[in-house]
């Protein structure tokens, strides 16, 4: 009688495990995460976890990919809340674009959440495409406080220098509008062209030289 209970019950186990964490996996299989899918799986797997965990306490303990079934499902949950404070963050600089004067500071806390996520988080986030053209304009200008620690009259910083320019100029105008130094590429360009006009005059001098030698 005992055994024909026990098997009863692990039935139930397997079927709770079936029905309910299942989903949860197939959500995430594939090549895309289906967000909408992976969180009506988990919503649905606590909620039947609530309901029969009393009667099939086995289930809290009960191993399941490498965890245990309670475990599985708490981080099912803590996969969903990391995501949706990601996505909140940029929520907001959606309803409310950054400034000039804040811009480096509201882009670059919201990548470092987005990189501390686990790749599953990550994929729950569904709003990050809008970072795309945000984390070009903070990549130029973090490039452009790196020009200023070059050297003004060497080819590296010439290579740089294009190389920088030519990405600030693919930004959209309000991207570019939000780049807080900005006016330091101009002020660059003339140094380093006038850094070029004083290598023409000597080896144009030094030309002369040796042709009147």
């Amino acid at each position: 009688e005992h055994l024909e209970a026990y098997k009863e019950k692990a039935t139930e186990v397997t079927d709770f495990i079936t029905l309910e964490l299942t989903p949860i996996l197939t959500a995430t299989a594939g090549e895309q995460t289906k967000k909408a899918d992976y969180e009506n799986a988990v919503i649905q797997a606590r909620a039947a976890y609530t309901n029969e965990i009393t009667q099939l306490p086995m289930l809290k303990d009960q191993p399941f990919e490498g965890t245990t079934i309670i475990k599985f499902i708490e981080a099912a949950e803590a996969n969903l809340a990391q995501a949706a404070k990601v996505e909140k963050l940029i929520d907001e600089i959606v309803s409310k674009p950054p400034t000039v004067t804040n811009f480096s500071s509201k882009i670059s806390e919201i990548n470092t959440a987005y990189n501390k996520l686990l790749a599953l988080q990550k994929a729950l986030v569904e709003n990050y495409s809008v970072m795309t053209e945000y984390s070009k304009a903070l990549n130029v200008t973090n490039q452009i406080k790196g020009l200023a620690s070059l050297k003004k009259d060497t080819e590296e910083i010439r290579t740089q220098l294009t190389t920088v320019d030519s990405a600030y100029v693919n930004l959209s105008t309000d991207m570019k509008l939000l780049i807080p130094n900005a006016d330091e590429l101009s002020k660059l360009a003339s140094i380093i062209d006038k850094a070029i006009n004083v290598e023409n005059l000597i080896t144009a001098i030094s030309i002369t030289n040796v042709d009147t030698a």
